[in-house]
């Protein structure tokens, strides 16, 4: 390891005080609810302000909170079926960023991170719709060196979770 890279203790960040980051994640268009479920979860583990849900089809929230491990009722979480209502959600201090593979990404090690940071992870299949693709400023991806080039998109949550933190503390 680096001696210039900075470790956190987990009890710096994670400690009895149970800091909120101001990050809020917009999950356009997940389908499983074990992926929404675990989205929730991943955010209670960090300490994320607030999730989104954007859906046009129902989804079965029963499901949804089984597979978040309990954690949905201490993680503020909105289900919206109409993109428009992203904006009452977000004020517009927020930047929105978008983790996708798109031609303009940035490298995620070349990225840091806003304090006030909305972060937008797309559908398991498809990635982000277009709607959404509008009100994004940037995008990161994360550079995979082995053979398969695609990680599920809550492994890939974490990893962008756990260096907004490491950027910001």
């Amino acid at each position: 390891m680096s001696e210039n890279k900075k470790i956190i203790p987990a009890n710096k960040f994670f400690g009895s005080d149970n800091k909120e980051l101001d990050l809020i994640i917009i999950a356009d268009n997940l389908k499983t609810p074990e992926n929404m479920g675990a989205v929730i979860r991943l955010a209670g583990n960090f300490g994320v302000k607030m999730v989104l849900f954007v859906n046009k089809e129902e989804v079965n929230i029963r499901k949804i909170n089984r597979f978040s491990a309990s954690v949905s009722n201490l993680v503020e979480t909105h289900y919206i079926s109409d993109y428009n209502d992203i904006t009452k959600y977000i004020d517009k201090s927020y930047k929105i960023i978008a983790l996708d593979t798109v031609n303009n990404a940035k490298n995620i090690n070349e990225f840091k991170f806003s304090k006030k940071t909305a972060l937008v992870i797309g559908n398991e299949k498809h990635g982000i719709t277009n709607e959404i693709l509008s009100l994004i400023i940037e995008s990161i991806y994360i550079p995979m060196n082995g053979k398969v080039k695609s990680m599920n998109v809550t492994h890939a949550l974490s990893v962008v979770l756990y260096k907004f933190v490491d950027d910001l503390f």
